[in-house]
């Protein structure tokens, strides 16, 4: 994400399921609000990450959902 300056706080940090040695991770990042200001803005985000396993015969599985605010200039 451009120009996002700092992680402010946190609003929740779940963690749903374990990461096994082997997995591979991936985010997918939503913004749920923005709030302008005069040099930038707060925005809320939501980042739900995933794991994939090496084995085929098992599908993504979602291991943390991460709400937090930041800083974008």
């Amino acid at each position: 994400m451009p120009n996002l300056a700092t992680v402010l706080d946190w609003e929740s940090c779940d963690h749903t399921a374990p990461v096994h040695e082997g997995d591979t991770l991936y985010s997918e990042l939503h913004i749920e609000s923005a709030q302008a200001h005069a040099d930038g803005g707060v925005l809320g985000l939501r980042s739900l990450v995933y794991a994939v396993s090496d084995s085929a015969s098992e599908p993504d599985r979602q291991v943390l959902d991460w709400r937090f605010s930041a800083l974008q200039f």
